[in-house]
Formats: structure tokens, C-alpha cells, sequence
């Protein structure tokens, strides 16, 4: 039993694909102690990792899953019939929310067995699904194709097993601070148009004040009515610079308020 290559997890690994995580699981002669352990092994790792990562369990189970579909964990297509390693593999799929991939894919039975016994014969086939890649099933739409090639010089009993993966990638929107005004509204609004033209053209132009009388003979100019100045100084925002008398507008307005 054995874990290979486990996810090394980085906060800084923020892309969906993650390192694979391959495992060789005990094989059929061991107890189920030594079973339940090595799934023990692989939540452990599996916790490192995020639900958008594409996870991928690339295993030799020593299990067979069989023929035959069941939920959305394994496919229709797989191969000969499911054992009790099997069951403690699809038990694990189904907790973990993951998918079968080998199973989903109609092929012949030449590109669906992985292992072939070295008693394997012309008279004698013994050939079987065994090794699995495991993937969450957020991505199961990803997966295009998974097929075994026997055919392959790889120097063991095993077949190479390969799938191809498409992910797409989500596109980010660029949020921008500026607000568009949709001037058409204003347009299509008469009433609208009618009220921000008084409020902001005609009333500031209509002067309804009393003609004020001027004396052409005061080299000063025209006189000023103390309730203009009253209201200039009410009117006037805190924190301006003081004018040409020195006194900033919150000097006068407590001078106002004082008298």
C-alpha cells in the first residue's frame, strides 16, 4: 500500500487543476484493517484540497468495479463484475462525490481492461479493469475521452491508461467604478427635462429681488443690504479660505451667532 506523489498543497496554487494524486491500494489478500487505512490515507490528503480544484485520483485499486451503471459515481461501460474491493471503492465515490471516468466511455473491451495476469494465455484470458481515474464530479462534463493501450511498451503488467481533459475557464468581469448616465431617459422624460431646466437654467437667472437703489456718488459702489449679508454668511461653507479680510467663514458665523 502505498501513496505516490500526494498533493503537495499551496494557498498560492490558485489555478483549478491540482497536482494528481496516484495511489497503489492494498491488493486482495489484505485484511480490511490495512483497507480502511489507506482510504483513511487518502482523506487525509483529499482535505488539503479545494472544491474548485479539478482533483484528480489517478489509483490502482485492486478492485473491480463491474459492468453496469450506478448513480452518478460510475458509468454503464465498465468491465466484468464488481467485487468486494469494488464496493469499498464505489462507497468511497459516493461519499466523496466523485466519478468512475473509465466507466462513462463506450469502447471495446481491449481499451477498457488495464491488467492482464501473467497467466494470461490465448486459451486463457485473464484480463481485468483494475486501475481507475478518479475525478470530482463537478468535471465530469471535462472529461472527453479515457481508454487503455495494451498495446503500449511500458515494461509492466499494467496497461497505460490515458484521458484527455478540457477545462474551461471561467471569464472575470472587470467591475468599473464610473457611473454612465443614460441620458436617453431624460430625453424620453418631457416632465423631467421641464424641471431640471427651471431648477438649473431659468430660476437662477430670474432675480425676484427689489430693485435696489444706487448712489452714482459713492465712490464705493452700490450699497448692501445687511439681510445679503447675513444670508452670504449663513451660506458660506466651513473650512474655506478667509478672504481678503483674514477672517475664515466660521470666524463670521460666530460673530453672526453672537450678535
Amino acid at each position: 500500500m502505498s501513496l505516490l506523489n500526494p498533493y503537495p498543497y499551496s494557498e498560492k496554487c490558485d489555478l483549478n487543476f491540482c497536482p494528481d494524486l496516484m495511489v497503489y491500494a492494498p491488493t486482495a489478500d489484505s485484511d480490511d484493517e490495512e483497507v480502511e487505512s489507506f482510504y483513511k490515507k487518502i482523506d487525509d490528503v483529499m482535505k488539503l484540497t479545494k472544491n474548485k480544484d479539478v482533483t484528480l485520483l489517478l489509483d490502482d485499486m485492486n478492485a473491480k468495479i463491474g459492468q453496469g451503471s450506478c448513480g452518478k459515481c460510475i458509468g454503464r461501460y465498465g468491465l466484468s463484475e464488481r467485487n468486494e474491493r469494488g464496493d469499498r471503492l464505489l462507497k468511497y465515490c459516493q461519499e466523496n462525490s466523485m466519478i468512475i471516468t473509465n466507466t462513462y466511455f463506450k469502447l471495446p473491451k481491449r481499451r477498457l481492461y488495464t491488467w492482464k495476469s501473467p497467466r494470461d494465455s490465448e486459451n486463457r484470458i485473464v484480463r481485468n479493469q483494475i486501475d481507475y481515474i478518479i475525478l470530482n464530479q463537478r468535471y465530469r462534463n471535462a472529461v472527453k475521452s479515457v481508454k487503455s493501450y495494451p498495446a503500449a511498451d511500458v515494461g509492466s503488467d499494467h496497461s497505460l491508461l490515458v484521458t484527455e481533459i478540457m477545462v474551461k475557464l471561467k471569464k472575470l468581469k472587470v467591475l468599473s467604478n464610473q457611473i454612465s448616465i443614460d441620458t436617453s431617459l431624460l430625453r424620453s422624460n418631457n416632465a423631467k427635462v421641464k424641471v431640471y431646466q427651471e431648477q438649473y437654467i431659468e430660476t437662477p437667472f430670474n432675480d425676484q429681488r427689489e430693485e435696489i437703489t444706487t448712489n452714482t456718488n459713492n465712490e464705493m459702489g452700490a450699497s448692501i443690504l445687511k439681510e445679503e449679508v447675513q444670508a452670504a454668511i449663513k451660506g458660506a461653507k466651513d473650512g474655506k479660505a478667509p478672504g481678503p479680510d483674514d477672517l475664515p467663514a466660521d470666524a463670521l458665523k460666530l460673530i453672526e451667532e453672537q450678535n
